[in-house]
């Protein structure tokens, strides 16, 4: 170390304690060290230093070893009990070599011997604070790596965490659009969720049951507070919701007005006296066009007719708490119902309250509400959840239909004959390649997983045996299984529209058990509907999985 300057970078943090039974030697001690280090203290033999060591946080200890009461190895040998790595510095006028080698057994850093110069000492504080420096430097590693250990494992737990909430959420109607027979008059519908938490920890939880082929039940909620606590309430109330369904179903005696009671008064039992929970709780009859509604202080529901008539129900209760006594539950007939909003808070907040009923009429699904919203709000500071109910209904403006075998040659040419189409329709270069992708992956997942019945584990084992192909060939031949794609172009709420549906002759599949795939981007099953569901609008399946509806917006040149 060049100068005393660099010298005291290192020790103007830190406290020297210096031992000395001569009173003259101590003063220049004190003295000479009082502008190198942030404090000094002085004790006068060894007994006092103990005292003093344990009263303070020593960095450095100089001490003189011949001193009246106890003498300075004695007073290291018991300090190095408390504090086996502290640097010390010995002086001694002695040179006895038996006191020298005790003293390096015990752990003695540098020695001085009197007289001794100022330059002398500074040089064995250089030497003797190097450990000062090593010592602080592993303690700051150590700190740094269990901090990195302690940040790591925060997340994992976090990352569990939202993998249970996503295994208590439950849609029964998952990538399925609903079929309703109302007086032999069919009428399809989309039930689509937009679920995005603004941390790993949501307070927003959803479930959306269907009761029988025309009833459903639509839970949201979002609990006041946030983090571990809000998570915590949500999670064991959403629970207790979807297992009461559950059980009811199993036993066949689903009656909604108990369902409504024990929701309520659980919830409140459950949440403490400081907390309380916002939800809403729908039960929907498409038989008897009727919606029920117990609103506890969420944002209102949004219902436009079929005359594009926005009415907007607001909430009918305050949130639920632990002295709640009673609730009120609203009927509302639907029988013009087009669409309908539900959401959380996240979706009203300042930035996007003034625009969410305009934008809402004007969306003719989901997605395109969603991206509306997204243009007005850069940087959401909430939770963002909403439930976006959409009757699907309209006249084409011409329809396409192909037929083909269930063989790759032909899975392959009607690809190409596809994209001819759309070109002689005249649809925009970057429009024909995203919905050729779209249709080609859905049209070869009906070809190996509907026609031929091929598993995911499969096609990923004779992928790796790299006798795919061989096999798809040799299945089919075995196979007399065709599949339809029809191809619709239509109007709603002033936006064109392509639909392709792809339809395969398979048993189909529950699309429910593509959640876990679709949740993890890691996984590679159903890698296909993932590609698709960025290239699309929509995307759902009717009830057997053996036809999937792509829609997505266009434009004609």
């Amino acid at each position: 170390m060049d100068t005393l300057a660099e010298l005291k970078k290192i020790t103007q943090n830190c406290t020297v304690m210096c031992v000395e039974d001569d009173d003259s030697v101590l003063s220049l001690l004190h003295e000479a060290l009082s502008g190198l280090f942030k404090h000094v203290i002085t004790a006068k033999n060894g007994q006092d230093g103990i005292d003093k060591f344990h009263k303070n946080k020593i960095d450095l200890l100089i001490t003189d070893n011949i001193m009246p009461v106890m003498n300075g190895i004695d007073m290291i040998k018991e300090i190095k009990k408390t504090e086996p790595k502290l640097p010390i510095i010995l002086i001694t006028a002695h040179t006895d070599t038996d006191i020298l080698m005790e003293a390096i057994n015990i752990g003695v850093t540098q020695f001085i011997a009197k007289p001794f110069t100022i330059n002398i000492l500074f040089n064995a504080i250089e030497t003797a604070i190097q450990r000062i420096i090593v010592e602080k430097q592993k303690m700051l590693y150590q700190e740094t790596e269990l901090l990195k250990y302690k940040e790591s494992y925060n997340i994992l737990q976090q990352k569990l965490a939202l993998k249970k909430q996503h295994n208590i959420i439950k849609n029964d109607l998952y990538y399925k659009k609903l079929l309703i027979y109302n007086d032999t008059k069919a009428s399809e519908w989309l039930i689509n969720i937009r679920y995005e938490p603004h941390d790993i920890l949501s307070g927003d939880f959803y479930s959306i049951r269907k009761i029988a082929k025309d009833k459903i039940i639509i839970y949201l909620s979002d609990a006041m507070g946030k983090g571990l606590n809000a998570f915590i309430s949500n999670a064991v109330i959403t629970s207790f919701l979807n297992f009461s369904i559950d059980k009811a179903l199993k036993k066949n005696d689903f009656d909604k007005e108990r369902f409504f009671n024990d929701f309520f008064y659980f919830s409140k039992q459950y949440l403490s006296e400081d907390e309380a929970l916002c939800a809403v709780l729908l039960f929907i009859d498409f038989e008897k066009n009727s919606l029920e509604i117990a609103n506890f202080s969420m944002p209102p529901i949004l219902i436009e007719t079929e005359k594009r008539e926005l009415l907007k129900i607001s909430s009918n209760n305050p949130p639920i708490m632990r002295f709640a006594e009673r609730f009120k539950k609203d009927i509302y007939n639907i029988e013009s119902l087009e669409k309908m909003l539900i959401c959380s808070d996240g979706i009203y907040n300042e930035k996007y309250c003034d625009y969410i009923e305009n934008d809402f009429i004007n969306a003719a699904f989901k997605n395109q509400f969603f991206k509306r919203f997204t243009e007005r709000t850069i940087t959401p500071d909430d939770d963002i959840t909403f439930i976006f109910i959409k009757k699907i209904q309209y006249i084409p403006k011409w329809t396409k239909t192909y037929s083909i075998k269930s063989r790759l040659e032909d899975v392959q040419s009607i690809i190409t004959e596809i994209e001819v189409f759309l070109m002689e329709m005249g649809m925009d270069a970057v429009f024909i390649a995203e919905c050729i992708t779209a249709v080609s992956e859905m049209t070869m997942n009906a070809y190996e997983h509907g026609s031929l019945n091929i598993t995911y584990q499969q096609k990923n084992r004779l992928i790796k045996e790299g006798k795919y192909e061989e096999y798809l060939l040799d299945l089919e031949k075995q196979i007399d299984k065709k599949i339809a794609i029809t191809i619709e172009l239509f109007e709603n709420y002033n936006s064109l529209f392509i639909c392709f549906k792809i339809t395969d002759e398979g048993h189909g599949f529950d699309t429910s058990i593509i959640k876990e795939t679709m949740q993890d981007i890691n996984l590679l099953h159903y890698r296909g509907i993932k590609i698709v569901k960025g290239i699309v609008d929509e995307i759902y399946y009717n009830n057997s999985g053996n036809e999937v509806i792509l829609l997505k917006e266009c434009s004609e040149r």
